[in-house]
């Protein structure tokens, strides 16, 4: 069977099972490629949508998926799972293989009722974590994984043998994927009605989001210095950007804004990379000075705010973790600051947190996912995204 007519197989049954995913898979080029050393990968740059597949691969990597159902159907598999990551905007820019597992577990698990076939890799880490890995995020199931023995065994096996596949999404192709996700639900919910991946899917992109953004620039706002009077014996910075002197503006107190960012938690990149874009927007506002934490079990990576603002890509270079969680060592830091303190958290709050004794004295604001530790909510203001 050649390749162009497994795609074209493909796209018959996802026009005819699943028809609001038609105008997303006819907005994909899809390249066969026997020079990428994975099974497949797919790219979202600008907008424009590629999914890459090594035909080569599929044959030697899925001999038991073929023989189980035939060559056909389990392409088929190959290609639904690749979309499912391309919906999910799942991102794998680099090597690696806990990453890979976790979201194909997820991914596949979604797929197995739907599509009536059983991924072996599901198979294998079912029988050590018995859960069902769809009702996780695969953030989640990252974190399982790794804090399993046995799982991370079966995960160090799987990265010499094989290679992770490459998925990278940009957010304006992310941007993109909706839309044509959303333009093909309502299509078909008028001619024919939804399935059950219909109906999740519509309530994945509908999902009314919390405009975090605007809450916590509020917050902020709240939070921040009041403002006692004005005085030319301090000359405000747009003085210089407009060439006319103006009064700076003198506060009741000095300030110190710290962002602590929880590297271990159950929090995509991508939010992480969105957070801190828009703090660095508000922080450049309110002209605070502060410090900028990276953690996991330990400091990680750590900087003044200015520096940051100068480079912002380093510290999105250094938004990495895997360890442990503890904010000990941060906190043990954050104390050798005068005045007013305002710490900004970035966490699922699984931590230490109730062990440091005086943390109520900082005014602290914990931004949070859809599952965390209500322990926060005693400790300061909770901001959920």
């Amino acid at each position: 069977m050649y390749q162009n007519e497994l795609i074209d197989l493909a796209k018959i049954k996802i026009i005819r099972d699943f028809p609001y995913l038609v105008p997303l898979i006819y907005s994909i080029d899809i390249q066969f490629d026997e020079n990428i050393p994975f099974v497949a990968g797919v790219r979202g740059n600008n907008g424009k949508i590629e999914m890459k597949i090594n035909l080569k691969k599929f044959e030697e990597e899925a001999k038991d998926l073929i023989e189980n159902y035939g060559k056909e159907k389990a392409f088929f598999g190959v290609f639904m799972h690749e979309l499912m990551h391309i919906i999910n905007a799942h991102i794998i820019t680099k090597r690696d293989t806990l990453k890979n597992v976790a979201m194909d577990l997820v991914v596949n698990d979604i797929l197995e009722d739907i599509i009536n076939v059983k991924f072996g890799l599901n198979k294998v880490f079912e029988k050590i974590l018995d859960i069902e890995f769809k009702k996780y995020t695969w953030e989640q199931v990252y974190e399982m994984l790794r804090n399993d023995n046995e799982a991370m065994k079966v995960v160090n096996e799987i990265e010499e043998k094989v290679m992770s596949e490459k998925i990278d999404i940009d957010e304006k192709s992310v941007s993109e994927i909706e839309k044509k996700v959303l333009e093909g639900i309502e299509i078909a919910e008028k001619i024919r009605g939804l399935d059950s991946l219909g109906e999740m899917l519509k309530a994945k992109l509908l999902k009314a989001k919390v405009n975090w953004y605007e809450i916590l620039r509020n917050v902020l706002y709240d939070i921040s210095y009041k403002v006692k009077d004005y005085s030319f014996r301090k000359i405000s910075k747009k003085s210089y950007a407009i060439n006319v002197v103006l009064p700076g503006q003198i506060r009741e107190e000095e300030i110190n804004l710290n962002i602590v960012i929880d590297t271990s938690g159950s929090i995509s990149e991508e939010e992480l990379s969105k957070f801190i874009s828009e703090v660095k927007n508000l922080v450049e506002q309110f002209e605070i000075g502060g410090k900028i934490y990276v953690h996991d079990a330990k400091i990680l990576y750590k900087d003044d705010i200015r520096n940051v603002k100068e480079d912002f890509n380093v510290l999105l270079k250094n938004l990495k973790g895997g360890g442990g969680t503890s904010h000990k060592e941060v906190f043990e830091d954050i104390r050798k600051q005068f005045g007013r303190v305002i710490n900004i958290i970035f966490t699922d709050g699984y931590s230490d947190l109730e062990e440091i004794k005086d943390i109520k004295r900082y005014e602290n604001i914990f931004v949070v996912g859809e599952d965390y530790n209500k322990i926060v909510e005693e400790l300061g203001k909770v901001v959920k995204i």
